[in-house]
């Protein structure tokens, strides 16, 4: 079965990914709920902001959902950006109504890739304690809290007739970590799991029975921790049942360790019940590890052998090396030809775009804060900022002027004069026809006509000036006046 991620609701990590001022960390509302924290969706308040979703992003598979049985709810989700659509398998059993840990929902079939899932309450108080998925060759371990079931292969448990498998019940208030519990009643019955990580716990249930219990937990036989839950003291309700219990924890150095437990003493009615083991994964955890050897009359070990041998794994990672090794020689002789043909006056394209772009901005989604509810004891609102003002557009700089070509008068009128009349620029006026057998005037390079410096000027304006209309004549230049002047 293998070890699952899991993650607790009350994980700070998750913080960004809730959306909308609907959602409330409601602690200590339970005593059977992990770590005693609750997650829940008031859709019953009146919001300003969109539809409240939670946001997921993970590589692996099988993702879980656990938390309280509650009826009347219902869930929507879309996985990977599809179109939303209902979760149909959500529990609303009547069975685990008002009951913790049970299984809400779950997906299954999912590839070992990257995945993103939302999940969007539709009605009902929503509500969830903890999930857990599967993880993949790519998913980060370091960090991570791994989970592993009683019932898994990994646990080594001894002797045949010491523990007992519990499936498929449910225990008071609550359900056990995918519904199993292993118990004894044996004093002297011993567990052992040896796992690589930073820190390990154990988890279990314990019941209001009559009798004493006490169990001592050792890593790398070490300093004995002893967990005495029941003393004989107690007020004995057999129908009272605390699930999801934190019995042994300890920070441990990243490393390899070997963890395990003794049941010490045991009177009256009293049994010890284990849930799950969770670990804190490092560089050094891997998800192909083979499960322990088992030592004794181990009841629930099974030897098992690597699929690669020390050869093979040896000679895998001789070729990977020799691979890159050569691979890394090919490049470097690509980037010398590139240099070698290259002008050496002409820089490089490829630089030039880099140091005149800059990098695309970072979008950042906004991020709303959970609140606790308003209905728990500690409640504490904080409204979350509005959206941010959207970006807008620079406004566009106006059209250069044409370049200068003088008065649009003057062109106007040049244009008219040097225009010589067709059939294609004016097609109503005729093409004028000269007749044959007329002499005609030669024609003569412009000349002064009045000996001054003045150009010669078209016909039409010389015709102005000998009927008198059109433009007054130039007057003459300009001469400074001398003392053999004459008044006029």
């Amino acid at each position: 079965m293998g070890a699952s991620i899991i993650v607790d609701d009350a994980d700070p990590k998750l913080q960004p990914y809730f959306s909308g001022d609907q959602w409330g960390l409601e602690p200590g509302t339970g005593d059977s709920l992990l770590n005693g924290t609750l997650t829940s969706c008031h859709l019953e308040k009146k919001s300003f902001y969109p539809t409240p979703t939670f946001s997921l992003y993970f590589y692996g598979s099988d993702f879980s959902l656990y938390g309280p049985g509650l009826s009347g709810v219902a869930l929507n989700y879309t996985i990977d950006d599809t179109s939303v659509r209902p979760a149909t398998d959500f529990n609303n059993s009547a069975s685990t109504n008002l009951k913790a840990g049970v299984k809400l929902w779950s997906l299954t079939g999912l590839d070992t890739s990257y995945h993103t899932l939302k999940l969007i309450p539709a009605s009902g108080l929503f509500a969830f304690d903890y999930f857990t998925y599967t993880p993949s060759k790519y998913t980060t371990l370091t960090g991570s809290r791994l989970i592993v079931d009683d019932a898994d292969s990994l646990i080594q448990y001894s002797g045949n007739n010491h523990w007992t498998k519990l499936n498929s019940q449910i225990f008071g208030n609550g359900m056990p970590y995918q519904s199993t519990l292993s118990s004894s009643s044996q004093k002297g019955s011993t567990l052992k799991f040896d796992f690589t990580g930073s820190s390990i716990a154990v988890y279990g249930a314990l019941n209001q029975q009559s009798g004493t219990l006490s169990a001592q937990f050792t890593v790398d036989n070490g300093t004995a921790t002893t967990f005495t839950p029941f003393n004989g003291t107690q007020a004995v309700d057999p129908s009272s049942w605390k699930i999801n219990q934190q019995l042994y924890y300890k920070d441990l150095a990243p490393g390899k360790h070997s963890l395990q437990l003794t049941l010490s003493d045991i009177s009256g009615s009293q049994a010890l019940y284990i849930d799950s083991l969770v670990y804190e994964g490092t560089s050094g955890t891997t998800l192909s590890a083979a499960n322990p050897s088992a030592t004794g009359d181990s009841a629930f070990s099974s030897p098992s052998s690597s699929f690669f041998s020390s050869a093979k794994i040896g000679g895998i990672v001789a070729a990977a090396v020799a691979l890159a090794f050569v691979a890394c020689c090919l490049r470097i002789c690509c980037v010398r030809r590139r240099r070698v043909i290259q002008q050496p006056n002409q820089p490089p394209t490829l630089l030039l775009v880099h140091q005149n772009q800059k990098p695309p901005p970072i979008f950042s989604p906004p991020s709303f804060n959970r609140h606790e509810s308003a209905w728990s004891s500690n409640s504490r609102f904080t409204p979350s900022s509005p959206p941010e003002t959207p970006f807008t557009m620079p406004t566009p700089m106006p059209p250069p002027p044409p370049p200068h070509q003088g008065p649009p008068a003057i062109n106007s009128l040049l244009g008219l004069l040097s225009r010589t009349p067709d059939a294609t620029t004016n097609p109503g006026m005729p093409t004028p026809v000269v007749p044959t057998g007329i002499p005609t005037t030669p024609t003569h390079p412009a000349q002064h006509m009045d000996g001054s410096d003045e150009p010669a000027r078209p016909a039409a304006l010389m015709r102005e000036r000998e009927t008198g209309s059109g433009p007054a004549p130039a007057p003459p230049p300009y001469r400074e006046r001398t003392s053999t002047d004459t008044l006029e």
